[in-house]
């Protein structure tokens, strides 16, 4: 027969979040000891794709383009900063952050920090990533099948809803 689950048994495996480990890195000469957590909380991987949903917004208002492919990349910079102690800049500009973060993925200190995280740890990021992403699509599309079932609807009066399509060609 199994056992009750109480909280108390949760909060003591939840204790792994708080595990913290040095790895020691040279950078332009000098020793540095970098401060990782390995495990990713539930909690803090929302607040990675929350940062980089974000970032996404503010690089679209600033009109830079984020290419197929660097999302992945960009996550990986948002891990480092959220899972180290590694001290990056407080600003706020998408191409700040963007430069910031070019500068970490052209460094061999990159790879280093992404291989001291354990792999499980990183693919619980992507797929909560990828599940984000999936719901966004779902989203997407649902609007769209809305938007067409209304455009072929037999109103009278399309123009109230629609804006008068000559009003759009002056």
């Amino acid at each position: 027969m199994s056992k009750q689950l109480s909280l108390k048994a949760v909060k003591k495996e939840n204790e792994i979040y708080k595990e913290k480990f040095d790895i020691p890195v040279k950078v332009d000469g000098v020793e540095y000891n970098i401060k990782i957590t390995p495990f990713f909380s539930p909690e803090k991987i929302k607040n990675v794709i929350n940062s980089f949903s974000k970032l996404c917004k503010m690089a679209v208002d600033e009109n830079i383009e984020i290419k197929n492919g660097e999302d992945f990349s960009i996550i990986d910079c948002l891990l480092i900063k959220e899972f180290t102690d590694i001290k990056f800049s407080n600003n706020r500009k998408a191409s700040t952050i963007l430069a910031e973060f070019k500068q970490l993925l052209n460094s061999p200190l990159y790879r280093e920090l992404m291989e001291a995280f354990p792999e499980s740890s990183v693919h619980e990021a992507y797929g909560y990533y990828n599940d984000m992403k999936g719901v966004a699509v779902k989203f997407e599309r649902f609007i769209e099948q809305q938007q067409e079932m209304v455009n072929k609807l037999p109103l009278e009066n399309k123009d109230i809803l629609f804006g008068d399509k000559s009003d759009k060609e002056s």
